[in-house]
């Protein structure tokens, strides 16, 4: 017994870790793992240890350790691990028994081939977090066959990625309060008390301490106390782009005297990163404007004629951040490559001859194909949901992972769309995922044999219906 659970362990830690590296195929494959501009602020974060505006210093303390401070490449690789260690664990515990194993690793080469999904683990970005935290609360919440150590993982790795980007937050604090609203509803209490009882208290309360370390660890590194620094300029930025501040400077201005209201009618449509022409730089940039920006969002969001025009506004964004999740980066820019000198100086050179960074890196056929694997693993899904024999065979297990998963890649897409820009890597960071829940869903052994049974009566010419 001991020895079958030995090797069993160890088949397990090798499909992991093949399954690890193949998450990080385009990191390879471009030469030097894939950046975005905020990469640089995450780089400095954690090798200068301070605070930087808009941006939580957990991921930039993730990289430091991950990397030892010497390998980029260790970065994307433990977050490769991550991925396939908590996708590994589900399939486990949604696959059919008899051949888990090679779904798993089956499934992770067509989602490496044919989704972002290499994408997002490659970066080394905070982005690849979204998806960790997506698995593991789901994990945590549903799976009942985890062992104690394997629960306890999972809770850390959840409360660790709820701590690394401020819509980490919004998005599960809404998807527990959604859990609390299902657990009102009579058709739904008794399952979701059963089997989920204890694990959402447990949650909420990692929710809790990260709403205390994020504060804390920020006072500490730059003597701020606050969960999100610089929240304000984005919030900010917002409005303008909904059409909102320039109508409340308009309306505003000869009463209150804002020093914002100097620019009214000329501020950039790039409000928070024109360093040259937006007045939130000639007012000082982050610390300066918070006491002001606050007031003016304060009054803003108090006006109902204002907020409906937001929450309309709103909606329209979040519906276009949803269908938006073609692969997007960006090329080589100084300010990448000095954080790269600073903190990675031996791979300065491969910095520069990456395929990102010559523009040689190519991504078309993997956003055709996609969006073909997105928009089929969907239309199986609603059907598998929708059709009454396939979904009696689906296991409630199987049935609540799935639907948290959908709801938390919904949500995704408001909470990104409503307070920040409509930009693809926001999305595909976590649609991929669609294409996992597919699989989950026809996986059980009930659903292939119905299925199998159907397609056998129907090549005989039975059309009986069910």
């Amino acid at each position: 017994m001991r020895e079958d659970s030995r090797r069993s362990g160890a088949s397990g830690a090798v499909l992991v870790g093949i399954a690890g590296v193949l998450l990080c195929w385009m990191g390879f494959h471009n030469g030097f793992p894939l950046v975005f501009y905020d990469t640089a602020a995450y780089l400095r974060i954690g090798f200068a240890k301070i605070l930087m505006p808009g941006r939580p210093v957990f991921y930039g303390l993730f990289v430091w350790i991950a990397s030892l401070g010497q390998s980029p490449y260790l970065v994307i690789l433990f977050q490769g691990l991550l991925v396939s260690y908590l996708v590994y664990l589900l399939f486990r515990s949604l696959f059919a028994p008899s051949c888990w194993k090679l779904g798993f690793l089956s499934a992770i080469v067509f989602v490496c081939l044919t989704t972002a999904a290499s994408f997002s683990v490659s970066q080394m970005q905070v982005d690849a977090f979204t998806p960790i935290l997506f698995l593991s609360l789901a994990l945590f919440l549903f799976d009942d066959s985890l062992s104690t150590a394997e629960r306890v993982g999972a809770a850390a790795v959840y409360a660790f990625s709820l701590t690394t980007h401020n819509t980490h937050i919004l998005i599960v604090g809404i998807a527990l309060v959604a859990i609390l609203l299902m657990w009102s509803n009579r058709r739904s209490r008794g399952w979701i008390r059963e089997r989920m009882r204890r694990r959402w208290v447990v949650a909420w309360g990692l929710f809790g301490l990260a709403l205390i370390m994020m504060p804390t660890v920020h006072y500490v590194m730059g003597n701020r106390f606050v969960v999100m620094y610089g929240s304000h300029s984005f919030i900010m930025q917002k409005l303008l782009d909904y059409g909102v501040l320039d109508a409340y400077l308009e309306e505003s201005c000869q009463e209150k005297r804002y020093g914002l209201c100097e620019y009214a009618g000329h501020i950039p449509d790039n409000f928070m990163w024109d360093m040259k022409n937006s007045p939130f730089y000639k007012m000082g940039g982050w610390d300066a404007t918070e006491e002001e920006y606050s007031r003016i969002i304060r009054d803003v969001l108090s006006d109902p004629g204002y907020l409906a025009i937001c929450a309309y506004n709103s909606i329209g964004c979040s519906a276009k951040m949803l269908v938006n999740f073609d692969i997007d980066f960006v090329e080589k820019t100084d300010y990448l490559e000095s954080a790269v000198r600073e903190c990675f100086g031996g791979y300065e050179r491969q910095y520069r001859n990456a395929r990102q960074q010559m523009g040689s890196l190519k991504v078309e056929h993997i956003n055709t194909l996609q969006r073909f694997a997105v928009f089929v693993s969907l239309l199986l899904a609603f059907f598998a949901f929708f059709h009454p024999e396939i979904r009696a065979r689906i296991p409630a297990r199987t049935k609540g992972v799935v639907l948290f998963l959908l709801a938390a890649i919904f949500l995704n897409a408001v909470v990104c769309g409503t307070l920040g820009l409509v930009l693809a890597r926001y999305q595909n960071r976590v649609t991929w995922i669609v294409v996992l829940m597919a699989i989950w869903l026809y996986s059980p052994r009930e659903v292939a044999g119905y299925l199998v049974k159907r397609a056998r009566e129907l090549s005989a010419g039975e059309c009986r219906p069910d």
